[in-house]
């Protein structure tokens, strides 16, 4: 894929990859549930970066644009099921 960051597991059999993460990252959800996902990109000043609007969804993959976001430590949220999963995503150009 020519991607260097890693996949990391963040619960709920939901995948996000590479991170850290350059010009996008993928959130992959094992879930027939995965239309009805909630997923948000906060910023360290918990501002919403990237909301479900600039998501590009395919099938139960999430595409999260990233290459227009300063260099840094983010919070993905994601609500699926009842649930919330959250993780530490970093961009790095």
């Amino acid at each position: 894929t020519g991607d260097n960051g890693e996949e990391v597991e963040i619960g709920g059999g939901i995948v996000l990859f590479p991170n850290p993460a350059d010009q996008s990252v993928k959130l992959k959800l094992n879930s027939k549930n995965a239309d009805d996902a909630v997923i948000r990109l906060f910023n360290n000043s918990g501002q919403i970066v990237i909301d479900n609007s600039s998501i590009t969804q395919t099938n139960n993959e999430f595409l999260l644009p990233t290459a227009e976001l300063p260099a840094g430590l983010y919070l993905l949220n994601a609500q699926l099921n009842g649930k919330t999963y959250n993780a530490t995503l970093v961009v790095s150009h």
